[in-house]
């Protein structure tokens, strides 16, 4: 099978070489035939439009030029959210192009069908998870308001005597 490696990290402080590394060795041992490497440096949270690894990607996926596509975690593809995740990998599907994932092998196209229910639950794990911080972050910031309303109320109290 012809393979991509796709790797992506945050900032360029950060180096994809570990994780290229791994991937290559791994589908050298599935025999693959590894096509080409694509990277990006940015955020997941950005768009395949603006990661243009990843455009390259969905292109030649488009075009037919590879058979599976290799990436070291679900969230180096993408941290976009759920549906826009699912999304993409429903495009390889329609491509007709298998996906894998290197660190989570139950998020596979390769296998049985039921490795996608894995994928949502872990996709709804990382939903609740990113759910729970920002339910942190709104209650620390109302915490801080109630505080400041504290202290206002006080300051006008002295004001007054």
């Amino acid at each position: 099978m012809r393979c991509i490696i796709y790797s992506r990290v945050s900032t360029d402080m950060q180096d994809t070489e570990n994780q290229i590394a791994q991937l290559r060795e791994y589908a050298d041992k599935q025999h693959w035939e590894i096509v080409t490497v694509k990277t990006d440096i940015c955020s997941g949270s950005k768009s395949s439009d603006a990661r243009t690894g990843l455009k390259e990607v969905f292109d030649l996926a488009r075009k037919r030029q590879f058979d599976i596509l290799l990436f070291w975690s679900l969230d180096r593809l993408s941290r976009e959210g759920t549906r826009q995740t699912l999304e993409y990998l429903s495009r390889f599907d329609g491509y007709k192009v298998k996906w894998h994932s290197y660190t989570e092998e139950y998020i596979s196209s390769l296998g049985d069908i039921c490795r996608r229910n894995h994928i949502a639950d872990g996709l709804s794990r990382q939903a609740r998870a990113h759910s729970n911080f920002r339910t942190y972050e709104s209650r620390a910031c109302q915490s801080s308001r109630q505080w400041n309303r504290v202290r206002q109320t006080a300051h006008e109290n002295r004001s007054h005597t």
